[in-house]
């Protein structure tokens, strides 16, 4: 009696949409029960703007650089190449705009 049970449940198809529904439920969950947890990033706002100000600019700079060549490889035109270094400019106008450079 009871193997013809467990055959009844084994042969049912499981609905995928239900599982992820579930799934994204519980996750939903169990985030929400850290919403009243202390803010981690507290008072690293200043460490941000002193890198930024300090080395960090440099590296910045090189990285900006990077992805402007390897948009120029990818692409094989040297628009990529200037568009993202206009990007890059831009940025750092903003960020000059902002105050935090």
């Amino acid at each position: 009696m009871s193997s013809l049970l467990i055959s009844k449940y084994k042969s049912k198809k499981i609905n995928m949409k239900s599982v992820a529904r579930s799934v994204l439920f519980i996750s939903l969950m169990f985030t929400c029960m850290h919403v009243f947890a202390e803010d981690l990033l507290k008072g690293t706002e200043t460490n941000l703007i002193d890198m930024i100000n300090g080395t960090g600019k440099k590296y910045l700079y090189i990285a900006e650089f990077v992805v402007a060549c390897l948009a120029w490889v990818s692409q094989r035109t040297v628009k990529a190449f200037f568009g993202v270094i206009i990007l890059a400019v831009g940025a750092n106008i903003i960020l000059k705009i902002g105050g935090i450079i």
